[in-house]
């Protein structure tokens, strides 16, 4: 479930013999299908959709706290080289986004692209903001 302030998207990720994505919006339940998750999650991104963080999300959440810089953002890395949706608090809200690398200028921080409020226009054009390894919590991989 994700939310962007006005609408609730029910997000259905089935990966087997027939790859399905795809966003049902629960008010007027408008269903958007995608190709594949990098579409899913540029969305989901687009729209300034994070996901909602429910009890049965906590049981398979993985904190980063323990974890150096690089090897939060190994663990956040699929084999395919594409990386896993991590969520922060960041206010009095939780947001998604995704580890691009470590802060050059403070390696206990991680470079996440989300669109949370406060968020600067990197060179490469992605809005980005520094998160604190001990905030970043990895959502298992749909």
């Amino acid at each position: 479930m994700y939310d962007n302030g006005n609408n609730l998207l029910e997000v259905f990720v089935h990966i087997g013999d027939y790859k399905v994505f795809a966003a049902t919006n629960r008010k007027t339940r408008e269903r958007k299908v995608f190709r594949t998750l990098p579409d899913l999650e540029a969305f989901l991104y687009n729209r300034g959709c994070h996901v909602i963080i429910s009890e049965r999300h906590q049981m398979f959440m993985r904190n980063m706290a323990l974890c150096g810089p690089g090897d939060a953002v190994k663990v956040t890395t699929r084999p395919d080289g594409s990386a896993r949706e991590v969520c922060f608090p960041h206010g009095r809200k939780t947001y998604s986004g995704w580890i691009l690398g470590i802060n050059g200028d403070n390696n206990k921080e991680l470079i996440v692209r989300s669109n949370a409020p406060g968020a600067y226009t990197n060179e490469e054009g992605h809005k980005t903001v520094s998160v604190p390894i001990e905030n970043i919590v990895m959502l298992t991989d749909y």
